[in-house]
């Protein structure tokens, strides 16, 4: 199974990291990038994506992400303008490097700042994410998108943008903290899914995050679902805190492995 532990909940340096990820049940690791942590230093020093290549091969863990976080904090750009230029001057720099460091997708959160009405969403982004799409375009990289919009809206979003190389990043909890049906959405997505993002959130404001196993998902349904997809393309760990304790990490990861297992024979 190919499933992938972001950086942040790791222990240990960056050479360490990866090790780690094989010992506490990953195949891959995502790296993330944050307004906090800025671009990851590693990856944008000189020799950063070469270390990062080297330390994969060594290892034999995937470098399965990079996740570009920084749009979905608030306040972080405080006019819609802002969005756009930190799309065309950041964004660029970050997929050559991961490019560089052979990292599998680049993962990229875009949601409705709340200033932006719905009727102007997706016109919005298509011109936001241009020079994005347009870099993926130019390395063949794959561009998952993550959004909270319904999985019909994401296919049409999709439809009427000219590149092969985005596809959509499916978040488990943030879909049902809303009331959809996460493994109808997935079936109508499958054709353009990249990765899955397993997360679960109870059904109240503010979402608020909860270990895997403990919220309301469905996981006899899922299960077989996510291991099958999870044989091609990456499942992404995204329940846990930076702030968590190792064994709670570690807990999240054995629920993976018992639950998303192979349907059961008749």
């Amino acid at each position: 199974m190919k499933l992938a532990i972001p950086d942040y909940l790791l222990p240990g340096d960056e050479s360490q990291r990866l090790a780690k990820a094989a010992e506490w049940g990953g195949s891959g690791l995502e790296l993330c990038t944050t307004p906090l942590t800025g671009p990851h230093r590693l990856l944008m020093q000189k020799d950063g994506p070469e270390r990062w290549r080297e330390w994969s091969a060594h290892t034999g863990v995937a470098l399965a992400s990079l996740s570009i976080q920084s749009l979905v904090w608030p306040g972080q750009f405080p006019r819609l303008e802002d969005v756009k230029v930190y799309m065309k001057q950041e964004i660029p720099p970050l997929i050559d490097r991961a490019v560089e460091a052979g990292i599998a997708t680049v993962h990229l959160p875009i949601y409705d700042p709340p200033e932006l009405r719905p009727t102007e969403s997706e016109a919005f982004w298509m011109n936001a994410l241009t020079p994005v799409i347009e870099q993926a375009e130019r390395h063949v990289m794959p561009l998952a998108l993550e959004t909270f919009w319904p999985a019909e809206v994401c296919r049409q979003f999709l439809a009427k943008l000219p590149s092969s190389r985005l596809c959509i990043s499916y978040d488990l909890g943030n879909a049902h903290a809303v009331k959809r049906d996460p493994l109808a959405e997935l079936h109508l997505l499958e054709p353009v899914l990249g990765q899955i993002r397993l997360k679960e959130r109870q059904r109240r404001e503010p979402y608020g995050l909860v270990p895997l196993g403990s919220g309301q998902l469905d996981w006899n349904r899922l299960g077989p679902w996510l291991h099958e997809f999870g044989q091609k393309k990456w499942l992404i760990l995204a329940s846990a805190l930076p702030s968590e304790q190792e064994l709670a990490v570690r807990n999240q990861i054995r629920f993976i492995h018992s639950r998303v297992q192979p349907k059961a024979a008749a």
